[in-house]
């Protein structure tokens, strides 16, 4: 969170977590680390707030989505995409899932393909 505060407005850059953290790193830390351990801390320092406004970009309306998407109230389609996709967002919670290439696509494709969904009448 230190970096995140240094460097506010577009971070560190994409990949520096672990150049850029032994400057952060407290006197008493003596592992290094090369990753946060958390998604939206290592997004904070390494993309800033520009970053973190560009991620929202996608999750506000892809989470505008869910409650209708798991209410029945979308196409069928939709209820699986949403499971799927709250699914990486429980995993964020206990460990970092979108260090892993395939996790990071697999949650695109879920993404895009939940707000790609036609929306008529709970029809697709």
């Amino acid at each position: 969170l230190a970096m995140a505060a240094t460097f506010p407005a577009t971070g560190t850059g994409f990949g520096t977590f672990s150049t850029a953290y032994p400057l952060f790193r407290s006197p008493e830390v003596r592992l290094f680390y090369r990753h946060a351990h958390n998604d939206a801390v290592q997004l904070a320092a390494e993309a800033g707030l520009a970053g973190v406004l560009l991620a929202l970009l996608v999750l506000v309306p892809l989470a505008a989505r869910l409650p209708a998407a798991l209410a029945g109230d979308a196409p069928p389609l939709a209820a699986g995409l949403a499971l799927g996709w709250l699914t990486f967002v429980v995993h964020a919670l206990v460990d970092f899932p979108f260090h892993l290439p395939a996790s990071a696509a697999t949650a695109a494709a879920l993404s895009g393909a939940l707000l790609g969904l036609s929306w008529n009448n709970g029809r697709a």
